[in-house]
Parts: C-alpha cells; structure tokens; sequence
C-alpha cells in the first residue's frame, strides 16, 4: 500500500514540474515571437544620444570634464579627484565617456587607482558604496601605442600565475609620459576611415525603409561581416592572457572595430548604435552583468516603445532576431542573467 502511495505521488509530482515545463516553454515562445513595430519612415537627420551623460551628478560632471580636456587635445594622463568616488561613480563617467558619443569613447583606456596607486578593478566593486577611487590614469590609442605595446607573453602569465606584484600604475605612468606627442593626423585618419565605413553602410541600404527594416539592415551587415576578436575570446573562456593584447580590447570594444571587422559585445552594439543615429533612430547602449561580467546590448526607440537586440548573440547564431520589448528580453535570455543592470536607470 505504502509503495502504491509513493508511486502515485511521484507520478503526480512529475506531471505538475511536466505542465509547469509546458506552461515556461509556452510562455518563452510568446515572448520571442515578433511584436509589431510602428512604420515609420527613417529620417536620415543625426541624433545626439546623451543617455550617461544626462545620469551623471554634478560631481560626476566635473570628473567627466577634466577627463574630456585630455581627450580634446588626444593626450593621455593623471586625474587627481578633489574627492575619493567609489566605483558605481566611475562606472557612471566611464559610461558616459564611451557609450555616448562617437568622439571619445574608443581612444580611451581609464585605470582607477587608490590612494595606495594599487589599481582598483570596478567590475568586482561595482555594487560597494565605500568611496575608494582617488586617482585616475587615462591611455590613449596612437601610433606608438600601436607599435610598441606587445601582446602578453608566456612570461607575463606566469609572473601573475605566481602572483607576483606588478606595479601597474608605474607602468601605466611611464607609458603615457613616453606617448605623449601630437597625435592629431592619427585621429583624423582613424575618424575618416570610421566615418567612411559606416557611411557606406548606411548608403547601401534599401530605399525607403522604415526604422525597423533599418535596423534589421544594420544588425544583417554586423552579422554578416563582423567576427569575435580571437584574443579577446580567448581571455574570457580560458583566462588565458598569453597572446592578450589591450590595443586589440580598446579597438574591439569600440566603434574602431567597424574598421577591423573584429569586436566584442560593445563594439558591435556601437556600430549598431551609431549606423542607427546616423539615420535619425534614437539609440542608446544597454548594459547588464553576467557571469563573466559586463554584456552590451542596444536600446532602440521606434514610436513610443523601446526595444532591445543583441549583436552578439546574433553573430553566435549568424540570424537576425526581431526587435524585442523589455519583457521578451528578459525571457529571450531565460532569466540565466540580468540584462539591465541596476547601475543605471533603463
């Protein structure tokens, strides 16, 4: 009798976790069927996202400021904080730094420091609110940089192997004193050959399309034509650094990769992006945390609703997705993580 009941309940316990499979798959494949997007025509008229930047407070600002007036005149160099920011602020002005603007965020590389010149790693504080950034280290790309910074040897993966200490804010300092030069014919060569790729991009497109079909045209070209950068790859699934080369991850996570045809989740959401703004689409970068960290995806505004692609998980599937609204994003990805990330407000 005892083993009749316990078969009758196990049966009964496996057919609720069946219907509760059936009704989570049901509900999954509601939420990736294609929604209907307004038709409205592209404009062609650029649009200015400020998205970060409009986030930052007064604080944030100045920071963002004084980092600006370097970037202005293409030099590297130190950033002294009249007051320590913890590493939810530095995330703000990084943001801001690199997700707003075509202009700045690709010559950039910020290493925060503490009073101790130990480097602060933000992806492993960005949810502390103790206040302990107090210096910054911005390099900048260039043709020395390009030259002379080799990728990570066996050497290097054994010194950090056997942790031993490497002063970083040390090396960095020497490396943007020994940069420092006149780097404007650099920077007009790099923004003439950016410009003159996504232009053609943007000329090649059909005639008379509306937003939606703009923006499947733009994420087919990124499929179709850009690949993971190699070393980066790498990194992430081995943690492996011989062979890493940081001018690789500055170019890859950034709008210079629409030259190189080699990326990562950032840059392929920043040439959507930009093509996108350029055609009068109101687009932005979104952020959210994974396992192995931060992920890149794109906002789009079509009418008066939002909605989400992700470049890179296109390139890994080599398909196109319809646009999704918030709510299907989050059950395209099956809650495995957060793709908004609380750090700043979607």
């Amino acid at each position: 009798m005892k083993k009749k009941i316990a078969i009758a309940i196990t049966s009964a316990i496996l057919l609720v976790l069946i219907a509760i499979g059936v009704l989570e798959a049901q509900r999954y494949h509601i939420a990736i069927e294609p929604v209907k997007v307004p038709d409205i025509s592209v404009t062609y008229q650029s649009v200015d996202t400020q998205f970060y930047y409009q986030q930052l407070t007064q604080e944030e600002k100045e920071i963002y400021e004084k980092i600006k007036q370097l970037l202005d005149q293409h030099k590297g160099g130190e950033i002294v904080l009249k007051q320590p920011i913890n590493a939810r602020s530095y995330y703000h002005i990084e943001s801001a730094l690199r997700y707003d603007s075509i202009t700045y965020w690709y010559i950039a590389y910020l290493l925060p420091f503490n009073s101790s010149n130990t480097r602060v790693l933000p992806h492993l504080e960005q949810h502390s609110e103790e206040k302990m950034i107090e210096k910054m280290l911005l390099l900048i790309d260039s043709d020395k940089f390009q030259k002379e910074v080799l990728p990570a040897s066996e050497d290097d993966a054994a010194k950090i192997k056997e942790n031993k200490t490497v002063d970083t804010y040390q090396i960095a300092k020497d490396f943007i004193d020994y940069q420092m030069d006149d780097l404007e014919s650099y920077y007009e060569e790099v923004n003439q050959k950016i410009n003159v790729n996504l232009q053609q991009i943007i000329n090649e497109m059909p005639k008379n399309c509306n937003q939606e079909e703009a923006v499947q045209y733009f994420s087919q070209w990124i499929v179709d034509h850009m690949v993971y950068e190699p070393t980066i790859e790498k990194f992430l699934t081995t943690k492996d650094i011989v062979g890493y080369d940081l001018r690789k991850e500055i170019s890859a996570g950034s709008i210079t990769s629409v030259n190189d045809r080699k990326g990562t989740c950032t840059g392929f959401s920043c040439i959507l992006k930009n093509l996108c703004n350029r055609v009068g689409i109101d687009a932005y970068i979104v952020l959210g945390d994974t396992p192995n960290g931060r992920h890149g995806w794109v906002a789009i505004k079509i009418g008066d609703k939002t909605y989400y692609k992700d470049p890179t998980a296109e390139i890994g599937i080599k398909k196109v997705n319809p646009l999704q609204t918030n709510v299907q994003f989050y059950q395209y990805f099956n809650n495995a993580y957060k793709p908004f990330t609380d750090l700043f407000g979607y």
